[in-house]
């Protein structure tokens, strides 16, 4: 259980270190069981609580220490919330925490660093696949980041470029469906 506090963000830095400091021990002495339970930790301390996957582009709820996908809530994409606070998606700020997105982005880089030693770690061999199993799921989150990253990248390219031309469409587009609904009745 996490500390309330401590945030989740504070809270995935020191995994975060635990396991840069269990790395710098020689493989021989690493405890692939200890990587594996640090690894876990950090992924559940960084999941979106929509898509249960890595957070992309994470934005932090104003209600409890959650973070989301920018891209599930800016389309709305919740299954069923992990967190009752966190089921609404206006209850989300705006902005991406920049500094989880870059704990995330150096997560998934000592992930491959480990699939690459995971061979040379102490450890029974069941404890060994799921690691490799676990470093795989994160690996595959990650590029499913690339293809976000670059979609995200095109919906404010045609979002500025609106802006440019003067096009107020662009405004509707960002209200939410409560917001648009009272707009509507302005009419």
């Amino acid at each position: 259980m996490i500390p309330m506090a401590k945030s989740r963000k504070s809270v995935a830095v020191s995994v975060y270190v635990e396991l840069c400091r269990l790395l710098t021990q020689p493989p021989s002495e690493t405890s692939c069981s200890e990587l594996l339970e640090s690894c876990r930790r950090f992924q559940q301390l960084m999941i979106c609580t929509w898509c249960r996957r890595l957070v992309v582009f994470p934005v932090k709820s104003k209600l409890c220490c959650h973070y989301v996908c920018k891209h599930c809530r800016w389309t709305g994409r919740n299954q069923t919330a992990l967190c009752q606070s966190c089921n609404n998606r206006e209850r989300f700020e705006n902005a991406v925490d920049e500094e989880c997105k870059s704990l995330v982005k150096c997560f998934n880089c000592l992930a491959k660093y480990v699939s690459a030693i995971v061979d040379d770690l102490v450890g029974n061999a069941k404890t060994k696949i799921q690691l490799n199993q676990l470093l795989i799921q994160i690996q595959e989150d990650y590029r499913c980041e690339d293809e976000i990253f670059h979609s995200m990248d095109a919906m404010d390219e045609e979002s500025n470029r609106k802006k440019r031309r003067g096009d107020t469409e662009f405004l509707i587009d960002a209200l939410s469906p409560k917001e648009r609904i009272n707009l509507s009745t302005l009419d």
